[in-house]
């Protein structure tokens, strides 16, 4: 109210052509806005501390070592792949020099490949998950209606271009179309990767 009659008389004795609203609420407007702000920011760094924390937890819990969130990303292009190996490794032009480690995982668009099995200074050589080798089975998840059922991924078909997985936990009903991810269990791939999606059972 002082502030207020301080500019009426301020605005009759000078014939200033604003209104009062116009010098008393923007100033207003800014102190609240830079409120909210701080409120915000302390909002969001709270609950990124307490998402940050339920994350250690699960991994704990989990027996996880990584997660994807704990990985960058680093593009590259294939270089060499030898036609008598076609299902099994290839080449990319990225390697130690860029940050490149053994038993990274290496995805597509599409999710899942493989890993990186050897790496040199400029190259890296990755293990398909099309490879035949029996080492390279691994653990997944398919995420149905009624939550996780845990199997194997073997058995690669070339000429359907789809795995076969084995060793189902449960009885729970599994319908085309969903999403098979990986465990994170071996602490070779994380959890969550895109693997594929159910095509028949």
């Amino acid at each position: 109210l002082i502030i207020s009659f301080i500019i009426c008389n301020l605005c009759i004795e000078y014939n200033f052509n604003f209104q009062i609203k116009d010098i008393i609420m923007y100033p207003i407007n800014k102190i609240i806005s830079s409120k909210k702000v701080i409120n915000n920011d302390s909002f969001l760094i709270e609950s990124l501390k307490n998402k940050n924390k339920e994350i250690e937890e699960l991994k704990k819990t989990l027996e996880l070592k990584t997660i994807n969130s704990n990985y960058k990303v680093i593009n590259a292009s294939i270089t060499y792949r030898n036609m008598e190996y076609f299902y099994n490794e290839i080449t990319i032009n990225k390697g130690k020099k860029d940050g490149i480690t053994k038993d990274s995982p290496v995805i597509v668009s599409e999710g899942l490949i493989g890993r990186i099995n050897k790496v040199t200074n400029y190259s890296s050589t990755i293990k398909l998950i099309t490879s035949a080798s029996i080492n390279n089975m691994l653990s997944v998840q398919i995420n149905t209606k009624s939550g996780y059922v845990y199997g194997i991924l073997n058995n690669y078909d070339k000429e359907t271009n789809s795995f076969i997985i084995e060793g189902m936990s449960s009885n729970t009903e599994i319908s085309p179309g969903d999403v098979v991810s990986t465990t994170g269990l071996g602490n070779i791939y994380t959890s969550g990767i895109i693997i594929g999606k159910v095509v028949r059972i």
